[in-house]
């Protein structure tokens, strides 16, 4: 145990009951970005929110999914 929080990040679209079952899996707090224009996975969008989130939060570090979409958001989002 490290003592810094467990965040989850959910972006897409009519996903509010998927943020409650996040915190069954041990997340502290789950940020929940839910627009219609977030139902696909949209690079730019995607981007934004999940940019919106670092800045906000300013998180000790950030896991993404090794999933195609993972792939392409998480090199966007890493610092310079």
């Amino acid at each position: 145990m490290v003592g810094h929080p467990v965040y989850a990040l959910l972006i897409g679209s009519n996903n509010q009951a998927d943020a409650k079952e996040l915190l069954h899996y041990g997340a502290d707090e789950v940020f929940v970005y839910d627009d219609p224009k977030l139902a696909g996975f949209l690079i730019e969008p995607f981007t934004a929110a999940a940019a919106d989130f670092i800045n906000k939060i300013k998180p000790c570090a950030l896991l993404v999914g090794g999933t195609n979409a993972g792939r392409s958001l998480a090199p966007r989002i890493a610092p310079a």
